[in-house]
């Protein structure tokens, strides 16, 4: 089976208003981040961190494909909140 990228932490602050989040993911050795912020309410906090997921994934692909947040929602599973994001991928010939 080939390798996976795995989280490895996600950091979150709030810097006046925005909320700030750092995502750090590894392929094997390599480690890559991204950062993003959004307006601290609603669901911001979701969309900085899917966000700043997006970018560090971007890292590891370079610039062959380009990545966008369509939507985050919050949905119920029985007792539990689940974050469902949906998202745009481009990779030149099609999206």
């Amino acid at each position: 089976m080939g390798s996976r990228v795995k989280l490895d932490g996600v950091e979150c602050r709030t810097e006046g208003q925005q909320a700030v989040a750092r995502v750090r993911l590894s392929l094997d050795d390599d480690v890559r981040t991204g950062t993003s912020s959004a307006p601290a309410a609603g669901s911001g906090w979701q969309r900085a961190v899917a966000e700043a997921t997006l970018r560090a994934i971007s890292a590891f692909v370079g610039g062959t494909v380009v990545f966008a947040l369509d939507s985050v929602a919050e949905v119920r599973a029985g007792r539990h909140p689940l974050i469902v994001v949906t998202i745009v991928m481009h990779d030149g010939r099609r999206e």
